[in-house]
């Protein structure tokens, strides 16, 4: 992992869009949660779990993610920019990729909801290439505000009494 930006940030939901929140490296190749995943019926239910590959990759992410984020969670919208680089031409699911890596950034309290990503690009493709020596992640995390903020706010203040003069 390597440590590239954090800012002392205060109160995140009081930033602008686009303040870049942190960005970070995860050394490795990724796994997305869908790649061979093992599925049982339970009590009538079919159950889903994530693949053994996803799980590793998870646990690896812990330390690093518990690192270069070390206050509460973001409770707020943002945006996240990730380019990957794989150590050969075996490419996942780029879908797959974000929900393996939103999830472990909710389960290890860099955001509080996965719902307040908003994924982009930067005009280039997600897939960085083949690295065979230092497969990876590239993260960038900036602040965007999401639209549930304003329905969060809204319940949170008093009820507005229409204007009648």
């Amino acid at each position: 992992m390597e440590k590239e930006k954090q800012l002392d940030l205060g109160n995140i939901e009081l930033l602008p869009d686009n303040t870049m929140l942190c960005q970070f490296t995860i050394n490795g190749r990724p796994a997305t949660k869908k790649t061979h995943q093992t599925a049982f019926v339970s009590k009538g239910r079919m159950i889903v779990l994530p693949s053994k590959q996803f799980k590793a990759y998870e646990k690896y992410c812990k330390d690093i993610c518990e690192s270069i984020w070390n206050k509460d969670p973001i409770d707020c919208g943002v945006s996240i920019h990730v380019r990957i680089y794989l150590d050969n031409w075996c490419i996942g699911d780029h879908v797959g990729y974000l929900q393996a890596l939103g999830d472990i950034f909710e389960k290890y309290k860099i955001i509080a909801d996965d719902k307040f990503i908003h994924w982009t690009d930067d005009g280039k493709h997600w897939f960085g290439g083949v690295d065979k020596e230092h497969p990876r992640v590239e993260v960038t995390i900036r602040r965007f505000r999401h639209p549930y903020e304003d329905y969060r706010l809204g319940k949170k203040s008093p009820k507005k009494v229409a204007n009648t003069s």
